[in-house]
């Protein structure tokens, strides 16, 4: 993982797999309250097909594989934006107190190229 300006700087480029990203760490926090998450994304030089994607996966020892939501790569410039992806399925609260890592994949991305930054990554607490 490349840090530039305390971001994660991730170059896009001709691969076979489209997992970008996995943080396996998880801060210790009240798990059970995780109704999403939050991120900053920019991009530098990105040329990606028009349908190209990030896709974030929660997942969980109940539940492998929770996607919640999607950022259309065109959506991206040289300026950071805020992104916010709520759960979109209520059978994903159970799952959260056990969640052990989330996973960025570029899903339509056959050939894309130019760099992606992702920072300030974190949960949105239900009450």
């Amino acid at each position: 993982l490349v840090l530039n300006e305390n971001a994660a700087q991730i170059a896009l480029a001709k691969t076979d797999s489209n997992r970008l990203l996995t943080f396996k760490s998880i801060p210790p926090c009240e798990k059970h309250r995780i109704g999403g998450l939050t991120l900053k994304l920019r991009a530098s030089g990105v040329q990606a097909p028009k349908d190209a994607k990030l896709t974030l996966v929660c997942q969980s020892l109940a539940n492998p594989w929770m996607p919640l939501g999607d950022i259309p790569l065109r959506e991206l410039t040289s300026e950071w934006s805020p992104h916010e992806l709520k759960l979109p399925d209520i059978r994903f609260l159970e799952a959260m107190p056990d969640l052990k890592s989330i996973i960025v994949l570029l899903q339509n991305g056959r050939g894309a190229t130019g760099t992606i930054f992702i920072d300030e990554i974190s949960a949105m607490m239900r009450h």
